[in-house]
Formats: structure tokens, C-alpha cells, sequence
């Protein structure tokens, strides 16, 4: 690129300001330029976007093609800082906005609570004069009626003692499981009453039932037995760590 024409930079100055249009340029020949309108620049030096404290570039009817890479980042970095700043903006706005509402909910709610409070301090101190006296009427039930209260107490009792019953049922048969898992000889007679029983109590079943509770007889061995081993290994790793 052939050198730019010298040109007096202190002629160009009007008003603070330096005015190079019309001066045929091809290259820019320093850093603070304002107005390079209708020249015939091609291109743009490559950090000519460092100069960030230009705030108005006027590059009018020239001949460029593109803009520095570093132009077009220091357009895009001021474009995001004024975006960020009207949303910092529009959000304390909405901030602001908010905690006026609030406010004003926060008076009116005190309003609303005092009037009511108001109006039923009125109408206690009215139903206070007003209020009729009621006299206090003895029932006799007869002896063979049976009294409200006492009635719910008595079902109330029965239904805690089947659920006392129903719960020490259940831990008994846990127990019985526990024990019977575990093949002593204590307890293998016990294991093959409840084995007869069982199967007497299938063979009083539907048939249709039948292939169920084969199935549930079927896993509830495999359970048992799998307990029994699980306690025993426990039983000898703990006397392992023990000693």
C-alpha cells in the first residue's frame, strides 16, 4: 500500500475536534480520529479497535470490505455492558416495584386485621349483656339404656385388646421363624407341626387356590432357609472379629 499524503493535522482541527474528510486517505494516520468520511480506505489496522475511548467514528463513503476483529469484539463487549446495565436497570426497577406492593399489601392486611379485631371486640362486648342463661339439665337414663360415652369406652378397650392380641401374634410367629431358620433340635418338632398344619389347611382350601399356595409355601422355604443361613454366618463372623 503506497504511503498516505502528509497532511497538517493542526489545519484539520475545528472545535476540539479533527476533521480529515476529504483528504483522499488510504491508511489511518493516527489513533484518535473521529470523522474519516469519504476517503479510500480499504482496510483498518488490526488493533484499531484498542482505541476504546472513541465515542463516535463516522467512516462514510469508503471503500472497506470489512472491520477489525478487534473492532467488531470492542463493539460487542460495549453492546453486552449496556445491555447488562439496562437489565441491572429493569430489575431494580422490578425490585423497587415489588417492594411497593408489598408494602401497600402489608398496610392494607393491617387494616383488614384491625377492623375485625374492632368488630368482634363489638360483638363480644354485646353478646356479653345479651347472652341467656342456660339452665343445666340432669338426664336419668334408665339403668337398662345404655349410656353414649360408656359405649364408645367399651369398644374403644376392645378394639386395643385385638390389636394387643394381633400384635403379640405376630411377634410370636416372628420368633417361631427366627428359631425354626436356625435347625435346632428344640425346635424341629415345632417345625413339622406347623409343616402338617399348613398342609391341612391347603387341603381345605378351593383346589383353585391350590397352585397359589404351593407358590407361596415354595418361596416362603427359600426364605426360611436363607434367613436361617444368614443368622449362622453373622453368628460366626461376629465370633471371628470377637476373639
Amino acid at each position: 500500500m503506497p504511503p498516505s499524503q502528509k497532511i497538517n493535522l493542526k489545519d484539520k482541527i475545528d472545535d476540539g475536534e479533527i476533521d480529515l474528510s476529504m483528504c483522499d486517505l488510504q491508511d489511518v494516520p493516527v489513533k484518535d480520529i473521529l470523522d474519516l468520511s469519504k476517503n479510500s480506505l480499504k482496510e483498518l489496522r488490526e488493533n484499531f479497535g484498542d482505541l476504546v475511548k472513541l465515542k463516535h467514528l463516522d467512516l462514510y463513503k469508503n471503500e472497506l470490505q470489512h472491520l477489525p476483529l478487534s473492532f467488531e469484539l470492542q463493539q460487542r463487549v460495549e453492546a453486552e455492558k449496556e445491555m447488562r446495565e439496562k437489565q441491572r436497570q429493569r430489575d431494580l426497577q422490578a425490585n423497587e416495584l415489588a417492594l411497593q406492593k408489598q408494602k401497600q399489601q402489608e398496610k392494607k392486611n393491617k387494616k383488614k386485621e384491625k377492623k375485625h379485631k374492632n368488630i368482634e371486640n363489638a360483638h363480644r362486648n354485646n353478646n356479653i349483656n345479651d347472652e341467656p342463661i342456660i339452665e343445666e339439665k340432669s338426664y336419668n337414663y334408665p339403668k337398662n339404656a345404655a349410656q353414649p360415652k360408656k359405649k364408645r369406652g367399651f369398644f374403644s378397650a376392645l378394639l386395643n385388646m385385638i390389636l394387643t392380641i394381633i400384635m403379640h401374634v405376630l411377634f410370636f410367629a416372628l420368633f417361631v421363624f427366627l428359631l425354626t431358620s436356625l435347625k435346632f433340635k428344640l425346635t424341629l418338632d415345632l417345625e413339622t407341626k406347623v409343616v402338617k398344619q399348613w398342609g391341612q389347611f391347603v387341603r381345605m382350601v378351593p383346589p383353585t387356590y391350590h397352585p397359589y399356595l404351593h407358590d407361596f409355601s415354595y418361596y416362603f422355604m427359600i426364605v426360611h432357609t436363607k434367613t436361617g443361613e444368614t443368622i449362622k454366618n453373622v453368628n460366626v463372623t461376629l465370633s471371628q472379629v470377637l476373639l
